[in-house]
């Protein structure tokens, strides 16, 4: 009975709006200090080409599909040996993160300062079938899918 009672007023509290924990953390545990810094390393981003003001741009057709879109990626430092990626899902790990095959569709030595990429392609479904690499200022390449906030609707890029 005891028991009964302290899971009701658990229920009533995650309930009443007050999150019981955050989403993606394990309970008892804060947010990973290395997804805080993997952000702040993050040297492209991406955002609707709509959303953004009119510039010089390049741009690449990945398809023409009838619902198209296109996204803009920039860098505002710039990086090196930047590609535009098809990804096919190869299978989901243990934790839940997802590997990928990749084909280079597109590559251009370096995404510059003000000279932002427009990427035209088509979202389908909830994997995602595009992504990015390029050379960060470390010397390391990094991989992102591009992928579709759930939450509102914004361009994200995943590292994987």
């Amino acid at each position: 009975m005891k028991k009964a009672l302290i899971f009701a007023a658990a229920l009533l509290f995650c309930v009443a709006g007050a999150p019981c924990f955050q989403p993606g953390t394990p309970l008892g545990s804060a947010p990973a200090p290395a997804v805080a810094q993997a952000a702040q390393r993050q040297e492209v981003t991406a955002q609707w080409t709509s959303d953004a003001p009119a510039s010089p741009r390049d741009v690449f057709v990945a398809d023409k599909e009838e619902q198209h879109t296109s996204v803009l990626l920039s860098s505002p430092k710039g990086v090196k040996n930047f590609k535009v990626l098809k990804l096919f899902l190869k299978q989901i790990d243990n934790d839940g993160k997802p590997e990928f095959l990749v084909k280079e569709l597109h590559s251009q030595p370096v995404l510059a300062p003000g000279r932002p990429l427009e990427v035209v392609l088509t979202f389908f479904g909830t994997i995602p079938a595009y992504g990015i690499s390029y050379v960060d200022s470390t010397g390391k390449t990094r991989y992102f899918s591009l992928d579709m906030s759930g939450k509102d609707g914004s361009v994200l890029l995943t590292e994987f």
